[in-house]
């Protein structure tokens, strides 16, 4: 995670990843066919991490409204991308370009965040409150890439902006589409 978080996976050798583990190659080739394999593993679990994050802090989230609970989803998410640079950079950087197994990667990981959404920001009162028919998948696909699209950029730019910029942002797309439909 560490040499893949700082070096990235395209200046990333075995070598170096057999040298930062203290292991010969030929161990490194018992456990892992090669780099992108490892990079695979290193992806899957820091993605598990931060959804573990995320749910442990709405599970311990006291309002439990659809509001409260986007924002603390979301606080959860650029917090601890600021906090394991390794991990923004993983999930948010080095995952572009690798491979076509790393893309379809990526898409099942958007796909466990926008269930998420689905389950949170778009629940049931919204949709019996919404006076245009909408599709519940597209929208919080939209909603999680717009998230992810911040985030990039947020890690990119060296964590410049609060996280609460972050999360205030996002509310606002949250929100603006809440409202609309309800309008």
């Amino acid at each position: 995670m560490q040499i893949f978080g700082t070096t990235g996976f395209h200046a990333t050798t075995i070598k170096q990843l057999c040298l930062g583990a203290g292991l010969t190659e030929r161990y490194f080739y018992e456990s892992f066919p090669n780099r992108e394999a490892l990079f695979t593993a290193c992806y899957d679990q820091a993605l598990d991490a931060l959804l573990e994050l995320i749910i442990a802090a709405l599970r311990e989230a006291s309002d439990q409204s659809t509001t409260s609970l986007a924002q603390t989803g979301l606080r959860a998410f650029f917090h601890a991308l600021q906090q394991d640079h390794y991990m923004a950079r993983i999930l948010l950087v080095e995952i572009y370009g690798v491979s076509y197994d790393q893309e379809r990667l990526f898409r099942q990981s958007i796909g466990r965040f926008s269930a998420l959404v689905e389950q949170i920001a778009l629940n049931s009162k919204t949709r019996a409150q919404a006076t245009v028919a909408f599709d519940l998948e597209l929208l919080a696909t939209g909603l999680v890439g717009v998230c992810i699209q911040m985030a990039h950029r947020w890690v990119m730019e060296g964590f410049r902006h609060p996280t609460e910029t972050l999360v205030a942002n996002c509310m606002l797309i949250f929100s603006g589409l809440e409202d609309r439909l309800r309008a």
